[in-house]
């Protein structure tokens, strides 16, 4: 059992959520072509239209934010959780320093807000860009080309898994 997140226009989506069972099977097989053996939808579609939202900064006083609390992003290549675990990370890495050295929470707190400043806006545009992309009919055969080159050429996948799973350094 597999889950998909399909992006295209909102027109095209609802046409396709209308469609029975066995049509959208047949669909989603089109658009993967045999690559994946045959594929089979056995639930109703859910249209889930995605708005991204951001707080402008991840803490404000005795507050900190992190994962949906402070970012929901498009569910492309899975990078709100991603993100999020790394929040958490930096989040405990800087609080723990910060009670060794006998430095006010609140200060931690804004260390921790400009710390991941960078990581989180490359996350969020590289998720509105990939999100978008599929989007756009003429990009499509180009985007199939691309990841199936980076399936079959491991040294192209690696740096961008790692900077998808470790961020953006």
């Amino acid at each position: 059992r597999y889950s998909v997140v399909w992006c295209d226009r909102l027109a095209a989506t609802e046409q396709r959520a209308r469609l029975s069972l066995p049509e959208l099977s047949r669909e989603l097989n089109r658009a993967f072509g045999p690559m994946l053996g045959h594929l089979e939808v056995r639930d109703k579609p859910s249209l889930a239209p995605v708005a991204r939202r951001s707080r402008r900064s991840l803490a404000a006083g005795p507050e900190v934010w992190i994962g949906n609390a402070a970012q929901a992003l498009h569910p492309v290549a899975g990078q709100g959780l991603n993100l999020g675990l790394r929040d958490a990370f930096e989040l405990a890495d800087i609080v723990a320093d910060a009670v060794r050295r006998g430095v006010a929470p609140q200060f931690a707190f804004e260390r921790f807000a400009r710390a991941r400043r960078g990581d989180r806006s490359l996350t969020i545009a590289l998720t509105d860009l990939m999100a978008a992309s599929f989007t756009w009919p003429l990009a499509r055969p180009l985007q199939s080309a691309l990841l199936v080159t980076m399936d079959v050429v491991p040294p192209l996948r690696r740096p961008l898994a790692r900077r998808l799973m470790f961020g953006w350094r």
